[in-house]
């Protein structure tokens, strides 16, 4: 028997923003970018401690100055992307169709139509409210997410997710 799942993406704006988070804290060059605005501020704090007590809670409170700023910026940023998609390409947010067989996956919408097959795909990562397929295409990594939400229930998740671990390249 074939098996084939079709599987509806309609993000709310908190779905959204969360699936952006979890994406964008896998990619490497960003992680290594918070990495380094933590190490940063903490440099500078343990740099800025004098003999007076005021000054030392300044210097701990500025460890946190680039680490609130790169979180905001991304938050900011992300809100952004999600306003603009909402209002001028609702197909970002909303009206994508994942096929999944054994082909591999095919992301369609209403503009476009990607195809991954299961070689490009690395692994398979669940969280609490989402699976994340971590893909590499053509020297670009990428993370395909699936809401648990986007599921008919828990039984057909779970065949999905049988069936993609079988699928995956070992």
């Amino acid at each position: 028997m074939q098996e084939t799942f079709l599987i509806e993406e309609n993000y709310s704006f908190s779905e959204y923003v969360a699936a952006n988070f979890a994406v964008l804290s896998r990619i490497r060059p960003i992680r290594k970018v918070f990495i380094m605005v933590v190490c940063i501020g903490l440099l500078v704090s343990l740099l800025s401690f004098g003999a007076d007590r005021t000054s030392n809670m300044r210097a701990a409170m500025m460890a946190f100055v680039p680490i609130l700023s790169l979180g905001s910026f991304l938050f900011v940023g992300i809100i952004l992307v999600y306003l603009y998609g909402s209002t001028f390409k609702p197909a970002l947010i909303r009206g994508t169709i994942y096929k999944i067989d054994a082909s591999g996956i095919e992301r369609q919408t209403s503009s476009a139509c990607y195809s991954f097959a299961w070689s490009q795909f690395g692994k398979l990562e669940e969280t609490r409210s989402m699976l994340l397929l971590h893909v590499r295409h053509k020297n670009v990594d990428s993370i395909v997410v699936l809401q648990n939400k986007m599921f008919t229930g828990e039984q057909e998740m779970n065949r999905c997710k049988t069936f993609i671990n079988r699928m995956l390249p070992l």
